[in-house]
């Protein structure tokens, strides 16, 4: 099992580390999202902490995930369903950019050529359809069909 031990970490605190090695055990309980954990771990992505900050991203040129621990994301869909993801899927998210083979391609394709109108890049329709979504929906997190949220202290 993957661990923080596996990542360089950047600003993370003792209850950092903990927090990331419960989050890295939530992520691995799914078959999918831990190939997608042990692919970050692979392509030695830095995780560097921001708490309260509210934000969240990956940087390829880093590479590394920049990741506020301490809040969830507000999230809603077309439908007006809305709840608060939790930050372990946050950091799943960001970590789905990581190992999108084609996410260089795909962050410089604007979502809305393709019929996706609520999201900004392609990057995003595959981090959220084909990685986030799945996840959510087997552990009963929100799930969302844009790329819209808010970041909110849990």
């Amino acid at each position: 099992m993957i661990t923080a031990s596996d990542f360089t970490l950047v600003g993370a605190t003792e209850d950092d580390k903990v927090r990331l090695n419960q989050t890295l055990a939530y992520l691995q309980s799914d078959p999918n999202m831990a190939k997608v954990v042990r692919q970050a771990a692979d392509l030695k992505v830095e995780i560097r902490f921001s708490n309260n900050s509210r934000d969240g991203f990956y940087d390829p040129a880093g590479p590394y995930i920049q990741w506020d621990s301490l809040n969830g994301l507000h999230v809603w869909d077309s439908k007006g369903n809305s709840g608060i993801m939790s930050p372990a899927s946050v950091l799943g998210h960001e970590m789905a950019h990581a190992a999108d083979p084609n996410f260089t391609r795909n962050n410089n394709q604007s979502a809305a050529l393709f019929g996706y109108d609520d999201y900004d890049w392609m990057s995003e329709v595959y981090a959220i359809d084909k990685i986030e979504t799945p996840f959510n929906r087997k552990m009963g997190e929100p799930v969302r069909d844009n790329h819209r949220g808010e970041f909110n202290t849990i």
